[in-house]
């Protein structure tokens, strides 16, 4: 990846690749707390899929991999989903991916029905 294209501070590092962008996260202690990445469904560059899910895929997809998510908020045409026990948050655009983000999880509650549903074939 080369240097940032951007910091702010010590904390947030900002990459961007042609239409891709890449923000990396760190915590008080220097470790990486999130990656996000970014990018147009059918652009040139897309991200790493995470268990089938990439950049431009459908918001019932979404549902049928991984169920409900745990939170969602919603912002003019955006939605986004969290799923914290997973440390998964998916942002969408007019019902397709446009973002992923993968962090620490939070809570092991629904971690094992929801590994053993997203192994279903």
């Amino acid at each position: 990846l080369g240097p940032p294209l951007a910091q702010s501070d010590a904390s947030v590092w900002r990459y961007r690749e042609e239409d891709r962008e890449l923000i990396v996260r760190f915590g008080p202690d220097r470790r990486m707390e999130s990656i996000r990445c970014a990018a147009p469904p059918g652009g040139r560059f897309s991200c790493a899929d995470i268990l089938g899910i990439r950049i431009g895929s459908t918001e019932d997809l979404l549902l049928l991999r991984f169920g409900s998510p745990g939170r969602e908020v919603f912002h003019g045409h955006d939605k986004t989903d969290f799923y914290p026990d997973l440390g998964l948050t998916f942002q969408l655009r007019r019902y397709e991916v446009v973002a992923i983000q993968v962090g620490n999880r939070s809570g092991m509650l629904s971690y094992v029905p929801r590994a053993a549903w997203v192994m279903v074939p």
